[in-house]
């Protein structure tokens, strides 16, 4: 089990990193915090274009 301090320090860096790097337009919306846990990280809105390459998109911007 992990200790409080490494959940808080994680939750701290979610909060603090909370949607770095690229967003995206209006045809792809992702979200991405500096915490590596898939739920904290991922694609909020697709419309308009190919699911197979917004997944490629999708991939290289949340690459790490």
């Amino acid at each position: 089990m992990e200790s409080n301090d490494a959940l808080l320090a994680a939750h701290r860096a979610y909060l603090l990193g909370w949607n770095i790097g690229e967003a995206g337009g209006p045809d792809l919306v992702t979200y991405r915090s500096d915490v590596p846990h898939p739920p904290l990280n991922g694609v909020l809105r697709l419309h308009g274009c190919d699911p197979a390459d917004a997944l490629v998109e999708a991939r290289r911007r949340l690459d790490g």
